[in-house]
């Protein structure tokens, strides 16, 4: 068996990549794996921004009232209203705004059946 990096006969072991062939362009990897790849990337980044912003946010307006409060009720406060938003507010309006972009070839319009 060839080491990676070597040149290998076409169809030998090293010329598979985690069990699947190797595309046209010799990366590894299909042109729709990237693009997965790069979209679950961009829902991270936006994930995190998303609950970042929010916490700033939340101690921006609540800062004191917050330091008041012990740590662990503190915690729970923040954490609670970061889930609930997260889940109930932004990330709707982030799926919906973006999702050309994060499933490319898919619509957001619930008519469109193709």
């Amino acid at each position: 068996m060839s080491k990676p990096g070597t040149f290998a006969a076409p169809g030998h072991a090293a010329d598979q990549w985690s069990g699947r062939e190797r595309s046209e362009s010799g990366h590894g990897e299909s042109r729709a794996s990237g693009e997965r790849r790069l979209a679950r990337l961009a829902t991270f980044l936006l994930t995190w921004l998303a609950a970042f912003l929010i916490a700033v946010g939340l101690l921006s307006a609540f800062g004191q009232q917050l330091l008041a409060m012990p740590r662990s009720v503190r915690a729970l406060t923040v954490s609670g209203v970061l889930v609930v938003a997260m889940n109930f507010l932004v990330m709707p309006a982030l799926t919906h705004l973006l999702s050309r972009f994060l499933r490319p070839g898919t619509s957001s319009d619930p008519n469109n059946l193709t």
